[in-house]
Order: structure tokens, then C-alpha cells, then sequence
């Protein structure tokens, strides 16, 4: 690019020997005011400043942004005007030099003549020194729309907080109003698809790449290429077939030049709009001959069956299906039309009978899931949950019906026949916690005995080896439930363990004043509290308590293998104490004390159980109110 051709050079300078010749006083006006903006200028430049110079001297510190199958565009300085500006340049050996150079001259003019904003405007077009042709345009900035979708699809934070699906359609059916505009002036652009738009940082949307679009009515230019035969779906083939496979409809896979038209460009803009809602293309990566070989294949051109974790509309189902119709007079006449049908959308003028029969689609499929969860077996609880999403699909595209809620409350309120595996994780997490806490009060609990012990020693230790026994057995019981809060996984065991030592415990403490006396008391506390624990002490467990604790120690009194509590003699029962000494004052307190404590604590868990029980009544009460205002009019009263 070292000095430009003749013809070139006599074409900038006509402009601006006429620009001499009638405007003198507006140049020298201009000239007198340019500022560089690089710093490079001085303020007041001379005329001659504006001279046009040298190819390779206008254009400055180019550099490659893109390279395609017939050219690159580089990023360059026009020190002329003080701007950076796309160039765009044909490349040497890349087909017929001839063809090509027909091909790439007609983009330029394709491309300059379609004034419109969201095509980029081009500013000149000439050969270098070389004889390869160029032609400028302006510097576009932004992300393109397959950009933006490839990271929509992997949930990137940053492109879903910045685009959302109603920024995206708004920018599409600018798209399509371009695309209209080029119609209208009988260009087809041919090769559509979310590359060759751009949405701008500031809000512009550009149609880019016109390079194969077709002028209706003139013959079209074959270039025969290395590229045609391209082995992914996202490369522009060039030959017979031209386009994007992923984006082409049949007739243009086909090669049906005579068939190709504005219905052509409707086909890509529902391939694009399907790819913008999906976050997937239409159409798998494949070769041209795949894609041939599969053209009659059936596709599902409703982006909402493909991905309905997205929660796409209907209406833009429609939309797509009717722009992706097989038969050319099958889909929008127009692109305008297209723009149209989704600006309803946009301003929300939903399509109610059609929501209104997908919601009947749902709901019938909701009932037959309903049925085979209420049978139960094998997949039962996965009926539940597809009859659940299918209802609220229904409520969503039909809020009228009362069919719909009243289905939901009957699922939520009666219970499936098994536990979920979510719900039983849930609650084991819960009685965990539970177990937690419960071992925790009744390690405490059990510690708290040590508090007796000044009141024995009050009352006077006959038998040390007992006493010394039942301080052990207080130790291992408060251990045992300790260990239930640190490992609540078996806090069966550890009750199990707790509830044998608290029953020797008790068997120990009926030789202070026999088996019958206080002993009984205690046993009740500590056979309620085991049986109310979240592990649950069972019937036989609690008659083994009672058994070891009560009737085992009295059993070996009567036999003789210990010594007897009682002595009966003339209507009187005397307490023989083998334990402790029973002195009058301290007895009475000791034995006041341990039942009137026994008879407290056991009368605070029963205050918590049933405060926790009626917590849980009130929570289901509301629960089940809830689900009951979600059935209108007098169906309420009915499910209730």
C-alpha cells in the first residue's frame, strides 16, 4: 500500500479542486479551525494540510480485526478526517480474482447504498498500488449477538445482568426492520445469523456482512472457492450454495437461486430469534452434505420444547414457527411482519386462545401424571412433580381457570404414598438437630443429680460402695446423651444407653427408702423422657425400664439376696434405710425436693412438646388456609 493508483489519486483530487473552486471562504474557515485530534496538527493549518495524500499515508497503524473467506478488515486511522475506521480489503488467491473482485465491489455498494442506522455506512472504495481493491466504512464497537448468546448460555453474571430477553427481541426487531429496509430496495442479504449482528455499547444494532447478499432481478456471481465445501455450520460457504448452513432454509441449501427472496431472510431471522430464546442454535454443527442429506427431517421449530427450563412464552413459539415454516408462503410475508408480530409481543398483546389451548394441553397432561403418582409404584413421586410443573404452566398461561388450582391444592394436600427423597432428607436434617437439642437438656439433666449430693451427705451415707455406684452410674448416663449431641446419626444407640444406665441409677436409689417409696417417681420422669425423645424409647424398651429400675430391686428383697426396705407390724410399714441415714428433717427435704424437681421437669419438656406440637397445628392450619385461597369461589370450601 506503499502509493495509490492514478485513477485513484484523480479521484480524490476532482472533489477538491471543486471544493476550491466553490467554497473557498468555507475552507479557509475550516482550515482555520482543524485541531488533530492526536496532538500531530497545528491550530490554523494551511490549506494545502487538506490535500488528499497517499493511501498509505492516510490510512495509518492498521491492524487485523477479522479475516473471512474472500477478505480481512483492519482497523485503521484516517488522519485526514482524525478518526479510526474499519478497511476492508480483497484478498489475493482466494478464488477468481475477476468474480471476486465483481463480488466485493458490489458489497461496497450494496452496503453504502442501504442508508439506513443499523446498516454501517461506508465511506470510500478504491484500489492501493497493489490493484487490490478496499473500501472504508465506519468503526463499529460492541459484542456481536452470537457472542452474546455463547455466554447467555453459560450463564456468565455479567452478559445476563446486561442483556435481557426483552433487550434482546427489542434489538432483534431492529434487526428485522434493517433487513426490511434492504427488501424494499431489492437486497436479499442471504447470510443472517447471530455473527453478522452487532449490538453497539450504546445501544446501536448493526446488520453486518453483505458481502453475498443478492440484488433481485440481477445476476447473481458464482465464486468458485476453496471454502464452499466449509465442514461447520457457522462459516459462510461461497460457490453455488452461499450462506451459513445452521441459517439457510431449504431452498437455499438446495441452491434454488430463483427461489431465494425476502422469505429467504425471514427463514434466518427465525433461525437467529430461535438460537436468542434457546440459547442453542436451531440446528446441530454439520457439514452442507449433512445437512442436505437431513433436509426433509421434521424440526421443532418451538425453542419452548427445546429448553422449558427457560420459561419462553407462547406467542414467541408462534413466532419462530410460523418465520421457520418449510414452505416459503407458509411464513411472514415480510420481515416487517415479523417485526410487527413480535411488537405485539413486546407491548403485550398476548394471544389468549392460544394460551388458553396450550393451557388445556397442559392441564390434560397434568391429570394423567395425577393418576399415575395417585396409583403409586415405581415413579410415582416423579408423576407428582411433572403434574405439579404441568399445573403451574396451566395457572401461568391461564390464571381464569379454576380447574388448574383446585388440581394443585388436591396434590399438595394429600400426601404421596412415599417420602420424597428431597423431603426425607429434609426431615432427617431436621431430627438431627432435633436429637441435638433433646440430648443436650437431658445431659444436662442428668448432670444436675450431682446436686443431690450435698443432701445425702446431709442426710448421712451409710453405704459408700452405693453411693459411689450411683454417682458412676450419673456419670455415664450424662456421657451417653452428651455423645447423642456430637454423633446425632446414632442417637438411637445413645438413648438406648442413657435409658440402662438412668434405670440402674434408679435401682440404686431405691436403697435409700425402698423400691416403693420415691424410686417410682423418678422412674416415671426418666421413662417419659426417654419415650418422648425424637429416637423414641418403644413399649418394650419402657417395661425392660421399668422391670430393671423398680421390679428387679424389689424382687431381690423379697428372696432374700438383699436385705429388706420394709417391715410391716400391726398396720405400720417402717423404711429400713441401707443408703443413707434418715434423719427427720433432712430426709423430708431430700425426698420433697427430688419429687417435686422430678414432677417440674417433667412437667417443662411436656410444656415444650406441646407448645412445639401446637406450632406445627398452626403452621399446617395456615398451610392448608394457604393452599385453599389458591381455589376460587365455593371450590375453595369443596377441596377443604
Amino acid at each position: 500500500m506503499a502509493t495509490r493508483s492514478a485513477a485513484t489519486s484523480d479521484r480524490y483530487t476532482r472533489p477538491m479542486a471543486e471544493l476550491k473552486d466553490h467554497a473557498g471562504a468555507a475552507e479557509h474557515a475550516l482550515a482555520n479551525t482543524l485541531v488533530d485530534v492526536e496532538g500531530s496538527e497545528q491550530v490554523g493549518a494551511s490549506s494545502s494540510s487538506l490535500q488528499n495524500p497517499p493511501f498509505d499515508e492516510r490510512y495509518r497503524d492498521s491492524y487485523v480485526l477479522a479475516e473471512g473467506g474472500m477478505g480481512q478488515v483492519l482497523v485503521a486511522k484516517d488522519v485526514q478526517i482524525g478518526r479510526d475506521i474499519a478497511l476492508k480489503r480483497m484478498l489475493r488467491d482466494r478464488g477468481d480474482e475477476t468474480a471476486g473482485r465483481a463480488r466485493f465491489v458490489r458489497e461496497a455498494r450494496v452496503q453504502g447504498q442501504l442508508e439506513h442506522p443499523a446498516v454501517v455506512p461506508v465511506y470510500d472504495l478504491g484500489v492501493d498500488s497493489h490493484g487490490d481493491a478496499w473500501f472504508t466504512m465506519k468503526r463499529v464497537r460492541g459484542a456481536t449477538l452470537g457472542d452474546i448468546i455463547a455466554r447467555l448460555r453459560t450463564d456468565d453474571r455479567a452478559a445476563t445482568g446486561l442483556y435481557s430477553r426483552r433487550r434482546l427481541l427489542t434489538a432483534f426487531d431492529s434487526v428485522c426492520l434493517a433487513v426490511d429496509f434492504a427488501h424494499s430496495r431489492g437486497v436479499v442479504h442471504r447470510d443472517l445469523k447471530p455473527g453478522n449482528v452487532m449490538l453497539g455499547d450504546f445501544g446501536e444494532v448493526y446488520v453486518l456482512d453483505w458481502g453475498i447478499a443478492r440484488i433481485l432481478g440481477a445476476s447473481d456471481v458464482v465464486i468458485t472457492s476453496s471454502r464452499r465445501a466449509s465442514p461447520i455450520a457457522d462459516a459462510t460457504t461461497v460457490g453455488e450454495v452461499v450462506g451459513t448452513i445452521g441459517y439457510m432454509p431449504r431452498e437455499q441449501l438446495l441452491g434454488e437461486v430463483d427461489a431465494i427472496g425476502p422469505c429467504t431472510d425471514v427463514w434466518a431471522l427465525g433461525a437467529i430469534l430461535f438460537e436468542l430464546l434457546a440459547l442453542e442454535p436451531l440446528r446441530p454443527m454439520q457439514t452442507l452434505a449433512v445437512a442436505i442429506a437431513e433436509i426433509d427431517d421434521e424440526l421443532d421449530c418451538r425453542p419452548s420444547r427445546r429448553r422449558p427450563d427457560l420459561a419462553i412464552p407462547p406467542e414467541l413459539d408462534s413466532i419462530c414457527s410460523r418465520a421457520l415454516a418449510t414452505d416459503p408462503s407458509q411464513r411472514y410475508p415480510s420481515a416487517r411482519e415479523l417485526s410487527e408480530a413480535l411488537s405485539r409481543f413486546l407491548d403485550g398483546d398476548r394471544d389468549l386462545e392460544l394460551r388458553r389451548q396450550l393451557a388445556s394441553e397442559h392441564l390434560e397432561i397434568a391429570r394423567r401424571e395425577a393418576e399415575r403418582a395417585t396409583a403409586g409404584g415405581t415413579g410415582a413421586l416423579g408423576a407428582r412433580a411433572r403434574a405439579m410443573q404441568e399445573i403451574g404452566r396451566v395457572m401461568a398461561l391461564d390464571p381464569t381457570r379454576e380447574d388448574a388450582p383446585r388440581a394443585l391444592a388436591r396434590l399438595l394436600i394429600e400426601p404421596p404414598s412415599e417420602m420424597p427423597p428431597e423431603a426425607k432428607a429434609e426431615l432427617d436434617a431436621s431430627l438431627r438437630d432435633t436429637i441435638r437439642v433433646a440430648s443436650k437438656a437431658g445431659a444436662l439433666g442428668m448432670a444436675a443429680w450431682y446436686l443431690f449430693l450435698p443432701f445425702y451427705l446431709w442426710m448421712g451415707i451409710r453405704d459408700w460402695p452405693t453411693t459411689i455406684a450411683v454417682l458412676c452410674l450419673i456419670a455415664m448416663a450424662t456421657t451417653f446423651a452428651s455423645l447423642g449431641v456430637r454423633w446425632p446419626d446414632r442417637g438411637q444407640t445413645w438413648m438406648v444407653a442413657t435409658a440402662c444406665a438412668s434405670a440402674l441409677l434408679v435401682a440404686m436409689l431405691t436403697r435409700v427408702v425402698g423400691p416403693l417409696a420415691s424410686a417410682p417417681t423418678l422412674a416415671v420422669g426418666l421413662a417419659v423422657a426417654g419415650t418422648l425423645h425424637p429416637t423414641g424409647l418403644r413399649l418394650p424398651a419402657i417395661v425392660g425400664f421399668v422391670i430393671v429400675s423398680l421390679v428387679v430391686p424389689l424382687a431381690l428383697e423379697l428372696v432374700g439376696v438383699l436385705a429388706p426396705s420394709y417391715q410391716f407390724h400391726d398396720g405400720i410399714i417402717a423404711v429400713i434405710p441401707h443408703m443413707t441415714a434418715l434423719q427427720p428433717l433432712p430426709t423430708i427435704v431430700t425426698l420433697t425436693l427430688t419429687s417435686v424437681g422430678t414432677i417440674v421437669a417433667l412437667c417443662i419438656y411436656l410444656m415444650q412438646l406441646r407448645q412445639a406440637l401446637r406450632d406445627a397445628q398452626t403452621r399446617l392450619h395456615l398451610h392448608a388456609w394457604h393452599l385453599r385461597q389458591l381455589v376460587p369461589g365455593g371450590a375453595a370450601a369443596r377441596t377443604s
